[in-house]
């Protein structure tokens, strides 16, 4: 299963958001997630 996660707010919201990450993981353990976010957040998803 592929995840994408849209957020285009503010870099707080992107880190808010990323609190749902162990949740989907551990839901689907062998998903894939990608990100749809502004410039200024995608150096702080990396990895």
């Amino acid at each position: 299963m592929d995840i994408l996660v849209i957020k285009l707010g503010a870099l707080g919201d992107v880190i808010r958001t990323t609190a749902i990450l162990p949740g989907l993981k551990a839901r689907y353990k062998s998903c894939r997630i990608d990100w749809v976010t502004k410039k200024g957040s995608s150096d702080f998803l990396q990895n």
